[in-house]
């Protein structure tokens, strides 16, 4: 493939310019601010185009959007027309900012070719040479960045042949995934390291806090389950001293009950037999009266009529008597009243009676439920208020302790629920790191399929760029080296002296390792391009930080190369400017930017 002319219609600050090329070494000269790096960027993208993706732009288009579009703001298009090796002359169309209007046509029969080389939605002439424009521009396209960074880092040299070799041809190859591979494992597994937020990391966290956390529940539901047990033994002993209290109360209401009903059945009988009126005493008076009766009736007898005295006698006497008589049988009642009003105990009959029903049925109903042989067994004590306030302060103590485990048991009742939470935590938290673990296992061992891919790789194109540098390495060098080799382990790069001594490219000269960059290039290109095709060089400024010795071999070294393919070199020095002049054969062409450009076709 070789470039015939290309159009800046609009790009950068080139309006309507065109610029037509020969096969060889094509050398376009100008001062700074001519053009020559937009003219470099042109020439690529007139080729390669750019992605068309919906959203936004990516990074690197968005950079280039700002530095090249026009600078009025208008349409950005150019046009180029390239010849490839079957004959066949293409002149694509680039619309670069509305990406629409943008194809490959045939110069000569007007078909159209788009649809051949179509990538991320725009055509890309560069697979026509079997590359992409992210591989043609790693590639064909040399910058004065580029030759910089070697110089001032050898050993990116070493790093360039890994980078390209890595991409030659499509995204899908080794040293590619490989570093998706390391992508993916920084972002989805990251570092075992305690300060790592990556999912390994993260996941290890979790699962050790997981861990504790369930041990701590496990521990509390023992705990819990401890303290059902004993609540269990509490309430058994609660329900124990009642039942305890139940039985002494039963037989102490049973005992009280019969001694009410033994008090109101003497009461009653008592009652019985004191049915006659019960008066009070009469008092001395009386004995007194009968007394003075008798001492009368004596005095009778003497002094008297003693019929009078006789009767006052008998009377007397006979009064006497029934006073004694009277106040024995007064003195009994009042005894059997005193009896029977300690056995009412200031109630009457029919209260007690009442009282000693009541007292029974509520016997009765203590006994409920409580076995005869029990309630024969019980001792009741001799104060047995006493032991019914011991029994009673029993329950109270039984009882409070059921009350106190029970609000522990309410408190730590959530337990119930943490346990299976944490199981499920501790088990989510295990498989999210198996996952994570599985998943860096899967990439160790995909890792070292796709590095066993990749150093096959290397070995095959290791002697193939070894031959193609070292094709012309014994010319460009002026004859000081005469081979190449390239390590396929590392694709370190070292030439051969004459006297036989190998030395690393990396430890050469700036001048020399300008030349063998410039020829690395040439060697990739020629090995990524597919058979049958040769991939044109485009090269910006790259002389401008050499001195005029190490210039010249530059130049001679481009010469070596345009015989096999085209050369696009654009610069700014003076002295490429007079060599181009004096050296260029028929094959080659000098354009210089300050002369009237010609008018597109």
């Amino acid at each position: 493939m070789r470039f015939e002319w290309v159009h800046a219609e609009a790009f950068g600050p080139l309006e309507d310019q065109l610029l037509r090329f020969s096969p060889g070494l094509n050398v376009v000269t100008g001062g700074n601010e001519a053009g020559k790096s937009s003219w470099h960027a042109a020439i690529y993208v007139a080729l390669c185009g750019m992605r068309r993706a919906r959203g936004r732009l990516s990074l690197t288009d968005e950079r280039f959007a700002a530095r090249h579009a026009p600078w009025d703001g208008g349409p950005w298009q150019v046009r180029a027309l390239v010849t490839l090796a079957d004959g066949r002359r293409v002149e694509l169309e680039q619309d670069l900012k509305g990406r629409v209007a943008c194809r490959a046509v045939d110069a000569d029969l007007g078909r159209d070719y788009s649809s051949e080389i179509m990538g991320d939605g725009a055509p890309d002439g560069s697979r026509w040479l079997g590359l992409d424009r992210r591989v043609f521009m790693a590639t064909a396209c040399v910058r004065q960045a580029d030759l910089l960074g070697c110089l001032r880092e050898p050993r990116l040299l070493q790093e360039h042949l890994q980078a390209v070799a890595a991409t030659a041809g499509a995204d899908g190859t080794a040293a590619a995934a490989l570093e998706r591979l390391e992508r993916c494992r920084s972002e989805r597994v990251g570092l075992d390291r305690s300060s790592s937020v990556k999912p390994l990391a993260t996941a290890k966290r979790r699962l050790a806090d997981a861990e504790a956390a369930l041990q701590r529940v496990r521990t509390e539901r023992v705990e819990f389950l401890r303290l059902a047990e004993q609540i269990q033994r509490e309430a058994e002993a609660e329900a124990e001293a009642r039942h305890r209290l139940a039985l002494v109360e039963a037989v102490q209401t049973g005992v009280t009950a019969r001694e009410v009903r033994h008090r109101f059945r003497r009461a009653q009988a008592l009652a019985g037999e004191a049915d006659v009126e019960i008066r009070p005493p009469r008092g001395p008076a009386g004995l007194v009266a009968a007394a003075a009766l008798g001492l009368l009736g004596v005095a009778l007898l003497v002094a008297g009529p003693p019929l009078m005295g006789g009767v006052a006698l008998v009377l007397g006497l006979a009064a006497a008597g029934s006073l004694l008589r009277s106040g024995d049988r007064q003195q009994f009642s009042l005894q059997q009243s005193e009896l029977l009003q300690a056995l009412l105990r200031g109630r009457t009959l029919d209260e007690l009676r009442a009282d000693a029903e009541r007292r029974e049925a509520d016997a009765e109903r203590l006994r409920g439920g409580l076995a005869r042989e029990e309630l024969a067994r019980v001792g009741l004590e001799a104060d047995t208020a006493v032991q019914r306030r011991r029994l009673a302060h029993a329950v109270q103590e039984a009882s409070d302790a059921v009350a106190f485990t029970r609000g522990r048991l309410e408190r730590d009742s959530r337990i119930l629920h943490e346990v299976p939470e944490a199981e499920e935590e501790f088990a989510a938290a295990r498989a999210e790191l198996a996952r994570v673990e599985r998943l860096s296992a899967t990439l160790d061992t995909t890792e070292r399929f796709l590095r066993a891919a990749q150093e096959r790789v290397h070995r095959d194109i290791a002697p193939v760029l070894a031959g193609a540098i070292g094709r012309l390495l014994p010319e460009v060098t002026l004859g000081r080296y005469r081979e190449a080799r390239v390590d396929p382990a590392s694709l370190e790069l070292q030439v051969r002296e004459v006297s036989g001594r190998w030395r690393q490219a990396a430890l050469l000269s700036h001048g020399t390792a300008e030349q063998l960059y410039l020829l690395l290039r040439v060697a990739l290109a020629q090995h990524l391009t597919k058979a049958g095709e040769v991939c044109p060089l485009l090269l910006d400024d790259v002389t401008v930080q050499s001195d005029a010795q190490r210039t010249l071999a530059i130049l001679r070294a481009l010469v070596l190369v345009s015989r096999e393919r085209q050369v696009i070199l654009l610069s700014q020095e003076e002295q490429v400017h007079g060599w181009a002049q004096a050296n260029l054969g028929p094959r080659d062409q000098l354009i210089e930017l300050d002369a009237p450009v010609p008018q597109p076709v």
